[in-house]
């Protein structure tokens, strides 16, 4: 009898070492879900929603696919991006350029003279824009909306990774009328550093200055 009570009673402290192991030990990071999403209404009304991270080419330029994610220039601006892939090489685009934005806040959609690279001012602008052909990214889609009204707020940003929501207004151009909302937008994204995606804010920044023409 003394035997069986012996082994009973080794065979529960076995079985009590793995879980007093286990409570020990810290809990894990959730990994964070890279998406962006809005809904958007007045010349086109719908959902926009994805997620993913986004696929690089061997030169560095984001691919072909539907994915968002914080593209930088080394030592440069921010641009929220996102992708929303048709038929290859057709996407549907969104993009918000923030220039100079480093922190958490709440800043304005600006088209005044002071928000281009050489300014310190604070400000953002953006572009959304259906059917957009990838393998010709350094061209503006015809027709696209230029966001230059609203706010975004960054709730959260460091090194790594970059949080936020927005409320948008835009116009269709080149006709330069059509309005469009942008709602409920949301983002949380990881901040991909490339050289190459240089090309991805010349579209933007063109479409930028060709509504300041428009509007003296």
């Amino acid at each position: 009898m003394r035997l069986h009570f012996r082994t009973a009673l080794l065979l529960i402290l076995a079985a009590s070492i793995p879980i007093a192991g286990c409570s020990d030990r810290s809990p894990t990071e959730p990994v964070p879900v890279t998406a962006l999403g809005f809904t958007y209404s007045g010349d086109r009304s719908g959902s926009y929603q994805v997620q993913g991270d986004v696929p690089l080419t061997v030169e560095g330029r984001p691919g072909h696919g539907t994915w968002a994610a914080a593209l930088q220039v080394p030592g440069s601006d921010l641009s929220i991006t996102a992708a929303r892939a048709g038929t290859a090489p057709m996407a549907d685009v969104f993009l918000i350029a923030l220039h100079n934005i480093t922190a958490p806040g709440t800043y304005s959609l600006d088209l005044d003279q002071g928000c281009n690279h050489q300014t310190p001012t604070s400000c953002a602008v953006g572009m959304f824009a259906f059917n957009y052909n990838w393998n010709t990214s350094d061209q503006l889609p015809d027709p696209y909306y230029l966001l230059a009204s609203g706010t975004i707020t960054i709730t959260a940003m460091d090194a790594e990774r970059v949080r936020g929501t927005f409320q948008l207004g835009g116009l269709r151009y080149p006709s330069g009328s059509a309005p469009i909302s942008l709602s409920n937008g949301s983002f949380e994204v990881p901040i991909v550093q490339s050289l190459a995606v240089r090309q991805n804010l010349v579209p933007l920044w063109g479409a930028l200055e060709q509504l300041r023409s428009l509007h003296p």
